[in-house]
């Protein structure tokens, strides 16, 4: 099972679509079962009715490219800081979850500030995000975002490092740093892996890789790796390499 909990017009997916797709057919060398598959494991939600057609849409174009249709879809249109369906079942939580001041949701503020993610300073929503990605996880799920890299340093990401102390289960981390990923963004970006199954029995992050973004090659084999060491200051922990 794996869900983009904030899937805006389904980028994350149409890949994810496509890519089950293809698995599906090398290990069965055919399509027969595979329309059940997507509308039971497949999972999404988004708020905004319009970029939620449009997830439809898109991954329906998928879905026709290995002849399938009338694919019942479960991407819930709703807003996922109310929307609890999904808490507990996911192997997979994956996304690019808004970025937004926490001040700038009016009415909403009141639900934003319960979670125990936006109680450091001036949340941002995607710390809150974490928290509702984390509670989607089954005992052995992943969850990997890419988000801003505020969270290792600011104030308001102090409940959100906490967490990954005392549970041990940040898994590896990619640092983007300068280099602009979204186009109309120029938030400074991190990617974040988060497991359940890692049973890590060492002390906070010795089993945590640090990996360096490559601009000129995405592809992870050509990323450089090496162990991340952390180090606390006072409340907070920073990167060192």
């Amino acid at each position: 099972h794996i869900i983009d909990n904030s899937c805006g017009k389904g980028a994350f997916l149409t890949e994810i679509v496509d890519r089950y797709c293809k698995a599906y057919i090398d290990v069965h060398g055919n399509t027969n079962g595979l329309k059940h598959e997507l509308e039971t494991y497949i999972h999404g939600i988004e708020i905004d009715e319009v970029c939620w057609g449009l997830t439809i849409v898109n991954i329906n174009r998928v879905g026709l490219k290995y002849g399938l249709e009338n694919v019942e879809w479960d991407v819930v249109h709703g807003d996922a800081l109310e929307v609890d369906c999904f808490n507990g079942k996911m192997d997979y939580v994956v996304g690019n979850p808004p970025y937004c001041n926490v001040h700038d949701f009016g009415e909403k503020y009141d639900t934003i500030k319960k979670f125990s993610f936006a109680q450091g300073g001036m949340s941002d929503i995607y710390l809150v995000f974490f928290e509702i990605g984390i509670n989607m996880l089954n005992e052995k799920g992943t969850l990997l975002y890419i988000t801003p890299s505020s969270w290792t340093t600011s104030i308001a990401g102090k409940p959100f490092r906490k967490y990954l102390i005392d549970t041990n289960k940040l898994s590896d981390v990619v640092v983007i740093g300068h280099e602009k990923v979204f186009k109309n963004a120029t938030t400074f970006t991190m990617l974040t892996e988060i497991c359940n199954d890692g049973n890590y029995d060492d002390e906070f992050a010795e089993n945590v890789t640090l990996y360096k973004y490559n601009p000129e090659n995405v592809d992870i084999d050509y990323i450089e790796s090496r162990k991340l060491s952390v180090f606390t200051i006072g409340d907070s922990f920073c990167f060192n390499d």
